[in-house]
C-alpha cells in the first residue's frame, strides 16, 4: 500500500496549483493542508485507483491532507455497492473525524445516493443517532444523510421534522445544511 500512497502523492503534487491552495482555504476552509489540485483531477484518479478498494480508502483518509480525503471518499463512492457493510462502517467512522463541508457533503451524498434502496433505514437511524451530537460536523451529516430522500414525499414530515430539530443551530456548516434540506423539501413539493 505504501508505492501506491506514493504513487498517489506524486501524482497530485504533479498537478498542484499554489494558486488553488489559496482558494480552497476560502471556499473550503479545513484544518488540513492542501495540494490545490482540481476537482477533476481527483475525480479522474478516483476511477483509476478504486480498484485497491477499502484498504486504499482507509490509507488516504488517514493521510491527513484535503485532497486525499476527497480521494478517499470519491473511491469510497465508487465501490460502496459491492462493499456495503464495510462503507456503512466507514462513513460511521468518518462522520466524527470531518473537517469542511465538500469531504463530508462528497462522502454522505454519495454514500446514500450508492445505497439509498437497499439501506434507506439505516440512513434514517443513523440520521437519528448523529442528530444530538456535539460535533457539528456529525449534526450536518445528520440532515445531508436524509438530502437524497427529499425526492420521495412520503419522507418529507420525517426530515422536516428533522430539519426542525436543527433549525435554531448557531453553527454556520449545520445552518447551511438546514437551508440546503429546506430548499431540496420545497423544490419537491413541501414547504416549512
Amino acid at each position: 500500500m505504501t508505492t501506491i500512497l506514493q504513487q498517489i502523492r506524486q501524482e497530485l503534487l504533479a498537478n498542484a496549483s499554489p494558486e488553488r491552495v489559496e482558494k480552497i482555504k476560502v471556499i473550503i476552509p479545513s484544518s488540513l493542508p492542501a495540494f490545490g489540485v482540481i476537482n477533476p483531477v481527483i475525480n479522474d484518479m478516483a476511477k483509476r485507483y478504486k480498484s485497491f478498494g477499502i484498504s486504499l480508502v482507509v490509507a488516504l483518509w488517514e493521510t491527513g491532507f484535503y485532497e486525499e480525503q476527497l480521494l478517499s471518499a470519491k473511491i469510497l463512492v465508487r465501490i460502496a455497492k459491492k462493499n456495503a457493510p464495510e462503507s456503512i462502517q466507514l462513513l460511521e467512522r468518518f462522520s466524527g473525524q470531518l473537517s469542511d463541508w465538500s469531504v463530508c457533503d462528497t462522502l454522505v451524498t454519495g454514500l446514500t445516493k450508492a445505497l439509498a434502496k437497499s439501506h434507506t433505514d439505516y440512513f434514517f437511524d443513523l440520521s437519528a443517532q448523529l442528530i444530538d451530537s456535539p460535533n457539528f460536523w456529525e449534526r450536518r451529516v445528520s440532515l445531508v444523510l436524509l438530502q437524497h430522500f427529499c425526492k420521495q414525499k412520503n419522507f418529507h414530515p420525517e426530515i422536516a421534522r428533522r430539519v426542525m430539530l436543527l433549525k435554531t443551530d448557531k453553527t454556520h456548516y449545520v445552518k447551511k445544511a438546514v437551508d440546503w434540506i429546506i430548499r431540496d423539501l420545497k423544490k419537491h413539493g413541501y414547504s416549512l
